[in-house]
Order: C-alpha cells, then structure tokens, then sequence
C-alpha cells in the first residue's frame, strides 16, 4: 500500500522498441501487459481517482484508406505478424483497464498518440487523442 494518497497515475509506458519487438516478443507482451495489471491494481487497492493510460493507434489495425479514426474502427491485427505483440498487448492492456471499471469500478482514461508525417510540409505532427470516459 501506499503511505499517502495518490490522485491520478499517468501510465505512459509501453516498449514498442523495433529490437526487442524482433528479439524478445514475449517481454513485449509481458512488459506491457504485466505493467498495466500492477498498476490498475495499485490504484484500486488505494482508491486512486483515475488512470490515464496511453495506447497505440496500432491497436485499430490496418485501416490504411480511413483518414479518421474512432473507438469503433477496429481493423485487423493479424495475430501472427511478427509485430502482433505489440498492438495485440496494448489492446489487451485496454481490455484489463475496462474490466477493472467493469469489475472494481477503477476509472480510467485512454489517450492514443499519433505520430505522422506530412510530406507536403515534411513536419511531424504530434496529437494526442483522448476517449473521455470510455477505455
């Protein structure tokens, strides 16, 4: 237990590392997976308010011809590409994160970063898109 009250946790993290995406897929999955049931289980034992967790818009599979995404866009991620043990533990770790709401009534929220390059003005743009009140 905590010896004082936490409020949110910012749960940023997540290894998508090409090297050990290649090399150790099952950390990959462990890591992301395991690191997400400690920590919504730390905030349910000492009542955190809420999670903020960020995901990956890999877990919305191909879906090469949508400009726009929402929740609902779920595309194929194919379970046995070589890569799959990233989407696949990300989505996972959003699964847990909405069966502790379900089960605990853990709050949570959860941001996709998005990265992508524009070869008109060759900048990166950086957005983070927020699902209030839904994981």
């Amino acid at each position: 237990h905590c010896p004082t009250s936490v409020d949110y946790i910012f749960h940023l993290a997540g290894n998508a590392s090409p090297y050990f995406i290649k090399n150790d897929p099952v950390g990959i999955i462990k890591s992301n997976l395991l690191g997400t049931y400690n920590i919504v289980e730390f905030a349910r034992e000492n009542k955190v308010q809420n999670i903020v967790f960020t995901s990956t818009r890999e877990v919305y599979g191909k879906n090469e011809d949508a400009l726009m995404l929402s929740e609902d866009n779920y595309g194929v991620v194919n379970p046995l590409e070589n890569r799959a043990c990233y989407p696949e533990s990300k989505r996972a770790a959003e699964t847990l994160l909405y069966s502790y709401w379900l089960q605990y009534e853990t709050d949570s929220h959860t941001g996709i970063f998005v990265i992508g390059f524009s070869i008109k003005s060759h900048s990166v743009l950086f957005a983070l898109l927020t699902v209030m009140g839904q994981v």
